[in-house]
């Protein structure tokens, strides 16, 4: 797994889960992120934000994050992580999942409203959501950074195919791996029962993989990435 080391981050670094979640890191160990309105859903709430937390300026926290990504101005990132500070600190401004184009955002249109407004045209591009974030920014010139510091070694390791009724230590750590990747399986207990069956469907699937609940080679491979 790639630990993001924040220290190694800079202002207007844009953090994604290609799946679930995105957010500006702007520098101190803080970022501005998208949250839930104020009845702790998605949408149906009031505009604006009730409770102060709906888009806020919040420390470096690790969803976990997919990616990072970069652009090479330094300038223009500093403007694009000073407007999502701005929008978290006007109170006009709220989460709505459905109404997410101003004055009210999500996580993904929020970022994408702050770039394209400083004039790097990322939504003029396509950009829509986390899912396409990664190929549109790339698109626009961002660049996927490297921001661990923790030396590659080469090794052959032979991990064993598991299916569900398997037990022991390598189900654990299977569990672990996909807790951390925000694939709730429920407690690591070392048995693949029906939580992890279904977290691996879901694992599987976001990484474009067949569906088997079989965790083998290819499904490995992508956890250990």
């Amino acid at each position: 797994m790639t630990k993001i080391i924040k220290e190694n981050l800079k202002k207007g670094d844009v953090l994604l889960n290609e799946k679930h979640h995105t957010a500006m890191y702007i520098g101190d160990g803080k970022l501005v992120h998208a949250s839930i309105n104020e009845k702790g859903t998605i949408s149906g709430g009031k505009t604006g934000d009730q409770t102060g937390k709906e888009i806020c300026v919040r420390s470096y926290y690790d969803y976990p994050w997919d990616l990072v990504l970069r652009y090479p101005d330094e300038t223009l990132a500093s403007e694009a992580a000073d407007l999502a500070v701005s929008i978290a600190n006007d109170s006009s401004h709220g989460y709505d999942q459905i109404k997410r184009w101003t004055p009210d955002f999500d996580c993904s249109s929020l970022i994408i409203y702050c770039w394209q407004k400083i004039g790097v045209p990322v939504r003029e591009a396509g950009t829509t959501y986390t899912g396409n974030m990664n190929r549109i920014f790339k698109k626009c010139g961002f660049n996927e950074i490297e921001t661990d510091q923790v030396a590659t070694i080469n090794c052959n390791v032979i991990l064993p195919e598991l299916t569900r009724g398997a037990k022991g230590q390598v189900v654990k750590t299977l569990q672990v791996m996909l807790n951390y990747y925000g694939f709730n399986c429920g407690a690591v207990d070392g048995s693949f029962g029906t939580k992890t069956h279904m977290a691996v469907l879901e694992f599987q699937g976001a990484k474009a993989l067949s569906q088997d609940a079989c965790v083998g080679p290819k499904t490995w491979n992508a956890l250990l990435r």
